[in-house]
This record gives C-alpha cells, sequence and structure tokens, in this order.
C-alpha cells in the first residue's frame, strides 16, 4: 500500500484468509485509536490498515437462561417425531429382573438369568469348552506356580457354590452352557495378581454367545454432561 497514494477507493491486491493472516503477522502490537476507527497492524508486507466491522447494538442485545432439563427436552428424538424405544424395552427388563428376585436364607439377593425374546438357539458347547480347557491346563502346567494359584481359585469358588461339578452320568440336555475361562494375571497388582475370567461370549455350535442371548439391562452409570 502506497501511503501518498490519493484516490479514494484503493485495488485489493490479495485475499487473506484467517490462517495465512496469522503466518505474516509480527510481535508488534496493533494500534487501535477510538470505538468504530479502522486500526492497523505491522505485518511481513508492511502495515496493514483494516476496518472494525460493524458491530451489533450492544443494548438491544438479549440473554436467556435454560435449565439442563430444558435442554434434554430439546435434545429429545420425540422433537423430531422419533421415539425412543429402548427405554420401554429396558422398563420391561427391569420388570422382569424384580419379578425373579429373591433372597436366600443367608440375606443374599438372589435372581434367573433374563433372556432375551424370542430367545435365541443356544447349543451345548461341551466339546468346545473341554477343548479349551485342556489347552489352559498345558499352558498353566509350564509354569507350576501360576498352576497352583489357579487350582486354589477354582477351588475356593467350588466351596463357596460360585460353581459346581458337572454330573457325567446325566445325559448332555440341550439347554446347557459351559463357560470357558482363563487367566488374566497382573503381577504389579498389590492384591489379586491372578483372576479367573470366564468367557461368557464364547459362541456354541448355533453361532450364538451367552452375552448375545441374555438382556443386558438399563444403563447403570451415571450419565456425563457438559
Amino acid at each position: 500500500m502506497n501511503e501518498t497514494d490519493s484516490k479514494a477507493e484503493l485495488p485489493i491486491h490479495i485475499v487473506l484468509g484467517a490462517s495465512d493472516f496469522t503466518k505474516v503477522k509480527t510481535k508488534t502490537c496493533p494500534r487501535v485509536g477510538n470505538m468504530g476507527d479502522p486500526f492497523a497492524e505491522l505485518t511481513k508486507f508492511g502495515w496493514l490498515i483494516m476496518s472494525p466491522g460493524r458491530e451489533n447494538d450492544l443494548l438491544s442485545a438479549c440473554c436467556t437462561r435454560t435449565w439442563l432439563s430444558d435442554y434434554e427436552k430439546l435434545c429429545d428424538l420425540d422433537v423430531l417425531g422419533l421415539k425412543e424405544d429402548h427405554l420401554k424395552h429396558d422398563d420391561q427388563v427391569l420388570e422382569k429382573f424384580k419379578k425373579q428376585l429373591t433372597r436366600s436364607e443367608e440375606g443374599w439377593y438372589e435372581t434367573g438369568l433374563i433372556w432375551k425374546e424370542p430367545q435365541p438357539k443356544l447349543e451345548n458347547n461341551k466339546p468346545g469348552s473341554l477343548a479349551r480347557l485342556r489347552t489352559l491346563t498345558k499352558k498353566l502346567k509350564n509354569t507350576p506356580e501360576t498352576f497352583q494359584s489357579y487350582d486354589a481359585v477354582i477351588k475356593d469358588q467350588l466351596e463357596n457354590d460360585i460353581i459346581e461339578k458337572v454330573n457325567e452320568t446325566e445325559s448332555v440336555k440341550q439347554n446347557e452352557f459351559y463357560l470357558p475361562h482363563r487367566a488374566v494375571i497382573r503381577k504389579n497388582a498389590e492384591s489379586t495378581k491372578l483372576r479367573v475370567v470366564y468367557d461368557a461370549s464364547a459362541q456354541s455350535a448355533s453361532g450364538f454367545s451367552l452375552n448375545e442371548c441374555l438382556e443386558k439391562g438399563p444403563c447403570l452409570q451415571n450419565k456425563l454432561s457438559v
């Protein structure tokens, strides 16, 4: 820009976007005059004079405040004519859970499994579970200490009725399903270094797993809001 140019309007030679303008700026502070006056900023190309633009009338600006519940209603799918059927389904699952809920003489609360309707066909998976057990046993025996710890956990669960022995004399039932298990070892853990994890995602011959046949139920975690 020629400072001595007397033309009323000067032609535009270059247009810079915001990302490009930051590359040509310098550390020199802009020179700002009165309210509404143009301001100047020193760039690598020299001084640039920029219009302040038009500001809205701040006196006529209105502020509003809405509650979080109002915002959630606004974002609800019902506003768009859609319905969250999963909420109704979760309520039905919860009712099934309550109907099956009992309390034992020892004070423990017990309930049955909540199966999906219609219930997927969950075929017996005994051969596959035994194959995984043999592989696991062979692997654990490579480390005698780990094998003993794993065996102790299984015996403790058996003693506390968490698991039970299978009666080999009974014929295999169609509704029997065996949970394969594996060891999760954390040597740096302060308390439990070895955990027995049961695999409910193991599939049967029908292609379904126990997880796929059971209802998940409603989400019990608190919702996070920003």
